[in-house]
């Protein structure tokens, strides 16, 4: 409850998190979707305020998560060692845009 930025992996982890604290919307949000709010320029960072703020604020709600992969972060469990490293990669790189984004 305290957080300033919490990201979840899955559309599905955010509903559920947001659902059991509904505060949390407006600093909930997962790494693929931040991750294009910060291509857009629509957030910017402020470590001494509220952490996250969109630019120009726009609806957001648990019900646009409902049913979305599209901002998931691939899951490869099962599946070849080629898709491990392929989504290995693509988190790595989702992760280094956030922090580039967050100063670090």
């Amino acid at each position: 409850s305290s957080a300033d930025l919490v990201l979840t992996m899955e559309s599905q982890h955010l509903v559920e998190l947001v659902s059991a604290h509904p505060g949390a919307l407006d600093r909930t949000f997962t790494l693929r979707e931040l991750v294009g709010l910060v291509r857009d320029d629509a957030v910017v960072w402020s470590p001494s305020g509220p952490g996250v703020e969109l630019v120009a604020p726009q609806e957001r709600s648990v019900r646009t998560h409902l049913g979305r992969s599209d901002l998931d972060v691939v899951d490869p469990i099962g599946r070849s060692r080629w898709h491990y490293r392929r989504d290995a990669d693509d988190l790595a790189g989702l992760c280094d845009e956030v922090a580039t984004w967050m100063g670090a």
